[in-house]
């Protein structure tokens, strides 16, 4: 414990000297940060990965449109996921929130567009990262099941039936 005590108490004065050169130049600099900037967060979009619920890991595709700031609506389209092909097909509208500042989701469902014997509507509550290309979160409103993660790409082709039936692409 004694070496790293030494190596901290080495490495204040480097710091305390860069916020007084800082100080210097009549302002304070803000110290700079490797992170690049968020990208603005916009939600609206596809959105396509998987998800798991006691049926195990399912194909996802969520079809998101904004009509007015921070209310969406979208198409929750449900497939087999090659690591689990025995999953139906299915879909069926959402209705929610997207904060921007938080970056945050909620979703509810709302109507069967193709509804599987045995399936029910589930919710999303999520976030978009600080780059805007991957959303992830939790399932909600559903027993057993977990999390859900998607990226902003196109779905892939049988997805795109539950988005014409929904109005929705």
């Amino acid at each position: 414990m004694r070496p790293i005590l030494i190596a901290l108490a080495c490495l204040f004065p480097l710091v305390a000297a860069d916020g007084a050169r800082a100080q210097t130049k009549g302002k304070a600099e803000a110290p700079r940060e490797d992170a690049a900037p968020a990208a603005p967060a916009a939600i609206a979009g596809t959105w396509t990965g998987s998800y798991v619920c006691l049926q195990g890991r399912t194909g996802m595709t969520l079809t998101v449109e904004e009509p007015e700031a921070g209310r969406v609506r979208a198409t929750f389209h449900f497939y087999a996921d090659p690591s689990n092909p025995g999953v139906p097909t299915g879909c069926f509208s959402q209705t929610g929130r997207f904060d921007p500042a938080t970056r945050s989701l909620r979703l509810a469902g709302g109507r069967w567009i193709v509804r599987p014997r045995d399936y029910e509507m589930v919710g999303l509550s999520g976030a978009l990262d600080r780059a805007g290309a991957v959303l992830s979160g939790r399932i909600t409103q559903a027993e057993g099941c977990t999390t859900f993660r998607l990226e902003r790409r196109p779905a892939p082709e049988h997805a795109q039936a539950c988005g014409e039936s929904a109005g929705l692409r």
